[in-house]
């Protein structure tokens, strides 16, 4: 109780207690040595000089350091900075004595000066004082550090010694669940120095050998200005040693002020990718941007979140906000809203709950509002969830398209991006057949328009990090120990970063002409199970050959769900036109006409009006190519 009331201390109070606990030291190591050299001969002459040197050590010791370092954390530099201080203070001792002898008339001197008595008194006394001091500091770290041992919650290794890496240290050191094991850094003059009070350790060869199969280590990344090439070499290497890792936000954000050098967070999702992020060249779109009021639907949720992330640097007039979900949007609101506190960007912020799905809600933001351009983000896109709910599946991802787009056209809106699936070509799944009839609606207004409408689609893979997708999953599930699910060995994704999706997008608006659709050469597929492995590894666990191993984590096949496939694609046909970006493909797919497109929608909206799943069902096969639903769902 007493060691907790005095770890609570202000660090003033603590460095009070120090002061004179070292004093105390002082005196008592004048005694040992004057007992063990003289046995107590001219006790009196030397305890008289002893104050004089106590007061003496406190500047000394100011100077040197030893009131800087906290105890909770004191390391080897620490420790010598303690024997320079004592050596220091010994010299002090021994040239105050030895000119009072002399001033003195030398009473003894000359005994002193044959026998080396007074000399060896003074380097036991360093030797003694250090011992003292050094021993002091050791059980009051031990004492304190006792009393917060269960509440460490994760211990971190500072890869980069840089001003990030201090930044990130002295933040960490208010948080007592967290304890500092030292950096390590790929400058080799750093090595063996102390950094903030911590050690150098070495490079990264030094994380290679060392053992962290203790749950609460990781090694925290916070070099934010990292080359790509140097952090994949570093990635691969923590996950060949299954090493958990965490890491600092990309020095582009933290530049922006969009987040601090503080923020600890887990790797993001693209690093969980071995290839270099695709890039698009912002500057070339801005114009479609800057100074345009934009509409985004759905604009809460993943990708549309991220949309209104990226449209809001491109300095837009302003964003119409809309989702259903209150929530979702108070979020995205509220971030956007800190963005223009903190920068110099001037956009208007218009919040609007609500949904795709009432007409009059839509008519009256363009009525309100002189709208540029449409991102149409808002869907259902939960496979299991739209398989089990078909009704509002089919209101929500097909005739809330139709709603949007046929008002949007009515009032000469001249760009709408839909944002579609992979899913969507030969679907085997509802959700997937209702977004590639989302994709027939936009394509048949295309056809019908009088005007040159620039409505165009634009087909993901599955977006990393976004809900629903395995990542948040996988990280849910090593969290709680495993297993880590995986539902069939050899299952491939193409994947996409939430940013390079919504780039994309954006892109697609520049080049629309309308009616084509929009593909992203994402390399090659990547097979689940390999991501999973690397997800556990990166988590500082091995990937376990049975559930019960210790520091381990075992990956479970659950078997293939309802409408899903081995493989996706992300196109009809074979062919795919080149744009102005190499990673930017475009499809021409075929579509319906017009009448068609509203004979399609009559029907959905009877067999809506009267629940009849079964109808619906039937029209998906009659209206989406190649549509060869699950045996549960036929």
């Amino acid at each position: 109780m007493i060691i907790k009331k005095l770890s609570n201390l202000n660090r003033f109070n603590k460095t009070i207690l120090m002061i004179l606990n070292d004093f105390l030291i002082i005196y008592a190591s004048f005694l040992i040595a004057i007992y063990l050299v003289n046995n107590f001969d001219y006790f009196v002459f030397y305890i008289s000089h002893s104050t004089t040197v106590a007061l003496f050590s406190l500047p000394v010791f100011i100077f040197i350091g030893l009131y800087k370092s906290q105890v909770r954390y004191m390391g080897y530099k620490a420790m010598l900075n303690i024997i320079y201080a004592t050596l220091i203070l010994s010299l002090i001792k021994y040239s105050v004595v030895a000119f009072s002898f002399y001033k003195g008339g030398g009473v003894f001197i000359d005994y002193v000066a044959k026998n080396e008595i007074y000399l060896r008194e003074t380097i036991i006394f360093w030797l003694v004082l250090s011992f003292f001091i050094i021993g002091s500091r050791q059980i009051a770290r031990w004492a304190i550090n006792s009393i917060g041992i269960s509440s460490i919650k994760r211990e971190f290794i500072i890869y980069g010694a840089g001003s990030a890496g201090r930044s990130v240290v002295s933040a960490l050191l208010t948080n007592n669940e967290v304890r500092i094991l030292g950096y390590v850094d790929d400058d080799y003059n750093l090595h063996g120095i102390y950094v903030n009070n911590y050690p150098v350790l070495g490079g990264l060869g030094y994380l290679e050998n060392i053992e962290t199969k203790r749950e609460k280590v990781s090694v925290l990344l916070a070099v934010p200005s990292m080359k790509i090439s140097r952090r994949r070499e570093v990635l691969r290497i923590l996950e060949e040693n299954s090493i958990s890792v965490r890491s600092l936000p990309p020095l582009n954000e933290i530049a922006t002020g969009m987040t601090n050098v503080q923020k600890i967070e887990n790797l993001r999702p693209e690093e969980l990718l071995d290839r270099d992020p695709i890039e698009l060249d912002l500057k070339k779109i801005q114009e479609n941007i800057n100074g345009k009021n934009i509409l985004i639907t759905g604009a809460g949720g993943s990708i549309g979140s991220e949309l209104c992330r990226q449209i809001f640097k491109l300095n837009p007039k302003e964003i119409i906000l809309l989702d259903h979900s209150e929530l979702n949007l108070y979020n995205i609101h509220n971030e956007l809203k800190e963005y223009l506190n903190h920068g110099s960007l001037k956009v208007d912020l218009v919040p609007k709950l609500g949904s795709i799905l009432d007409e009059e809600f839509l008519k009256r933001i363009f009525q309100n509002h002189e709208i540029d351009s449409i991102y149409h983000a808002a869907a259902y896109k939960h496979v299991s969830l739209v398989e089990q709910n078909i009704i509002q599946g089919t209101k929500n991802n097909v005739i809330g398209t139709y709603n949007l787009a046929t008002i949007a056209s009515k009032n000469k809106i001249k760009s709408l991006i839909h944002i579609s699936t992979d899913k969507a070509v030969r679907p085997t799944n509802f959700m997937g057949a209702s977004k590639r009839l989302a994709e027939l609606v936009i394509q048949g207004i295309v056809d019908h328009a009088d005007s040159n409408l620039k409505y165009t689609m634009v087909r993901f893979g599955n977006v990393l990090g976004s809900s629903g997708s395995v990542i948040p999953l996988f990280k849910k599930q090593i969290e709680e120990g495993g297993p880590v699910t995986v539902t069939h060995e050899d299952v491939t994704r193409f994947f996409m970063t939430i940013s390079e999706a919504s780039q994309l997008v954006i892109q697609a608006g520049t080049q629309a002409e309308g009616g084509e659709v929009f593909v992203l050469d994402m390399g090659e597929s990547v097979k689940i199970n390999d991501l999973a492995k690397r997800m556990i590894r990166l988590s500082g666990y091995s990937v376990a050959k049975n559930i019960n191993d210790e520091y381990s984590i075992a990956i479970e096949y659950i078997g293939l769900r309802s409408g899903e496939k081995l493989k996706e694609e992300l196109i009809l046909g074979k062919d795919l036109d080149p744009t102005n970006n190499p990673k930017v493909l475009k499809a021409n797919e075929e579509f319906l006409n017009w009448e068609q497109v509203q004979e399609m929608i009559k029907f959905l909206q009877d067999a809506i009006f009267n629940n009849d799943t079964e109808q619906i069902k039937k029209l998906m096969l009659k209206y989406v190519t190649d549509y060869i639903p699950s045996d549960d769902y036929k």
